[in-house]
């Protein structure tokens, strides 16, 4: 994914600023340097840069209505703005900054008598890289575009375009001299070869495209149960009457593999040479697939999943084992993986809190299981006293061995007490009582209406499902309530509390929190310290108390007090009530809605500012001249967008460019 930026411009077009957009939205700006220059031409960003004679240059495309931008294009030596010719309208990015096409995707620029003189390589995030071609020459032979390169080591590669689109994907390549034969391969393929039905013992898993069916990728299962990752990038697959047909492009080959319906697992049954026709799958008729020995190994009552790491211990694909054996990829760019005392432990979260999902090797190490999961920042102490394969039935015995004091209740009403060390405690059903005492607990309530305390310590507290009291104590805690209406208390540390379903009270006490409503109608204090607070869906109402606070409103109509101290407030989607309170506060809009209308009680000119995004116009002042600022009986109401932001107190007077921050 390429950087998202925000340019600031004046009456004249001219950019004045430069801040790096960072995934919370946050702005950091870029000092230009002497030898940087920013020039906006046909609407595109160019910036270019002389460093002691060597000169580059990149370019910027608008990604949103909001003002983000992502690098396009790139290069080295003077810019040419014949470039901006072959982005075209393409140059839009989408708001994710992710290209559509696969790898291997080319612009090329042509002259007017149809020759190229520039090639660029689409990236992953869009952005176009120059490529050198001085000693590459061109001609277009069939609609292909063939590309060779002369000297003692010549080189050949050709092209097909994709559509319209202006880009085009390799599709062949080869050492010599170029022969036109070979675009007929691509076309019409060879003629038939011979057929060989012969069952190998070697094992494979596939991966498929849940909606397209398409394969995405092979591995050979090796005798560990280990899975080896194969390249299948000449490969090309599709499945005939049960069978998986894979041919090879460039070598005219083919293989047909059958799959264990018991284990999920293909053989290769055949294969032949030439163009593969479906009659002769005929020939496979009672064919019997090696022997199982045993299962797999995986237990059916855990989620299982398959990682692969890099060289450095980084996890790089991760796929989840389904029932039948085979692989199906999971979505990497929505992961923060890390190992962990052989842990594999996942800190992205998809929301306002964080959350961690820690997997379990199991005792071969072929599989990971889920074995833990919460809200909260994840703290090694709370788990790495996990084995270092699957617990099983020996958990129990395994924490007592370890000095950790384990309490299990059952279905009624318990009263569970653990004392100064590290306790686990399992509430289990019922309205249960339960305190931690001293040390690092870890405390679940279950099902019930429970009142849990975790005490001294780094506590971690699931109140689970019901209504629920829970008090994280002295110490930094993370508390969750669950599903219920339920009071939560971080009291004294940095606490990290998460809410989740019903409306619930939420008190973070002494220290810098991180606080979460989840969904309901909640009633939210932070308390003292810098607080990060958000009210997610329902119609909340949050006071940030003592220091800086960031109070985020999420869905629905909020009412948001920052308190003492240099707030943030954001209402997010709704029609929102927003109080700064004492300190120089910051009333965000990062996106208006036609429809919307939004209050401020407390505006104060000259300390207060606001800080709104997706104007059109460029430069702030042109920004600035697209509001409509108006005097009412409550005070000035500025409107954008049919979004409308009322300020009590204030005259439309008193505002002007210094009380916004456009974006």
């Amino acid at each position: 994914m390429s950087h998202a930026y925000s340019f600031t411009f004046d009456e004249t077009n001219a950019i004045t600023n430069v801040f790096e957009v960072l995934e919370d939205g946050t702005l950091v700006e870029d000092d230009i340097d002497a030898d940087e220059t920013y020039t906006l031409i046909d609407g595109y960003v160019v910036e270019t840069e002389d460093d002691d004679g060597e000169a580059e240059w990149k370019v910027y495309a608008r990604a949103d209505d909001e003002g983000i931008w992502r690098e396009v294009a790139e290069g080295d030596g003077p810019f040419d703005t014949a470039v901006l010719e072959t982005l075209g309208d393409g140059a839009v990015v989408d708001d994710e900054g992710e290209d559509d096409e696969d790898d291997d995707i080319y612009v090329f620029e042509f002259d007017a008598d149809g020759m190229v003189t520039a090639k660029f390589e689409v990236e992953d995030g869009g952005a176009l890289e120059a490529e050198d071609i001085d000693d590459e020459s061109y001609q277009v032979i069939d609609g292909y575009l063939v590309e060779t390169e002369g000297g003692d080591d010549p080189e050949w590669a050709v092209y097909a375009p994709l559509g319209d689109s202006g880009r085009w994907r390799k599709v062949a390549d080869g050492d010599g001299t170029f022969d036109a034969a070979v675009l007929d391969t691509l076309d019409d393929g060879e003629d038939d070869g011979g057929f060989e039905v012969e069952v190998e013992d070697d094992a494979y898993v596939f991966e498929f495209d849940a909606e397209t069916g398409a394969v995405t990728a092979k591995f050979e299962v090796e005798d560990d149960g280990e899975l080896e990752a194969e390249d299948i990038d000449d490969e090309t697959y599709q499945l005939i009457d049960g069978y998986l047909v894979e041919t090879e492009t460039d070598e005219d080959e083919f293989k047909v593999y059958a799959q264990d319906p018991d284990t999920g697992y293909w053989y290769q049954v055949a294969e032949g040479e030439g163009e593969f026709d479906a009659a002769l799958l005929d020939q496979l008729d009672g064919i019997e697939l090696p022997p199982v020995s045993g299962d797999d190994g995986v237990r059916d009552d855990l989620d299982a999943y398959r990682f692969e790491l890099d060289d450095d211990g980084n996890v790089i694909a991760w796929y989840e084992v389904e029932d039948d054996g085979s692989l199906s990829e999971e979505d990497l760019d929505d992961t923060s993986f890390s190992v962990v005392n052989g842990l594999i432990v996942d800190t992205a979260s998809d929301g306002p809190m964080p959350q961690y999902r820690v997997y379990v090797p199991s005792e071969d190490g072929s599989v990971y299981y889920l074995m833990a999961e919460g809200y909260g920042r994840f703290v090694p102490a709370h788990h790495q006293d996990l084995p270092a394969n699957v617990p099983d039935h020996a958990y129990e015995n395994y924490l007592e061995a370890r000095g950790i004091t384990y309490h299990w209740g059952d279905e009624g009403d318990n009263t569970l007490e653990g004392g100064e060390g590290d306790d686990h405690i399992g509430a289990g059903g019922g309205n249960d009582v339960a305190s931690g005492g001293g040390g690092n607990d870890l405390m679940g309530g279950g099902t019930g209406n429970d009142t849990m305390s975790g005490g001294a310590g780094n506590d971690v507290i699931g109140a689970g499902v019901g209504d629920d009291e829970a008090d994280g104590g002295e110490g930094d805690d993370i508390v969750n309530g669950g599903a219920g209406n339920d009071a939560l208390s971080g009291s004294f540390g940095n606490d990290t509390m998460g809410a989740s379903y019903g409306d619930d009270r939420v008190d973070g006490g002494q220290g810098h929190d991180d606080m979460g409503g989840g969904t309901g109608s909640d009633l939210i204090t932070a308390g003292g310290g810098r607080d990060r607070v958000g009210g997610g869906a329902g119609n909340d109402t949050i006071d940030g108390g003592l220091g800086d606070d960031f109070v985020a409103g999420g869905g629905r109509d909020d009412v948001l007090m920052g308190g003492s101290g240099d707030d943030t407030l954001n209402g997010g989607v709704g029609d929102d009530t927003l109080t700064g309170g004492d300190g120089d506060d910051v009333f965000v809009f990062r996106s208006l809605h036609d429809g919307e209308a939004d209050t401020i009680t407390d505006f104060e000119d000259g300390s207060d500012v606001l800080y709104l995004r997706g104007l059109d116009g460029a430069g702030a002042q042109a920004k600035f001249d697209t509001l409509s600022i108006v005097d009412t009986e409550a005070g000035a109401v500025i409107e954008a967008d049919g979004h409308t932001i009322t300020l009590e107190g204030v005259e439309a007077a008193d505002l002007g460019l210094d009380d916004f921050i456009l974006a």
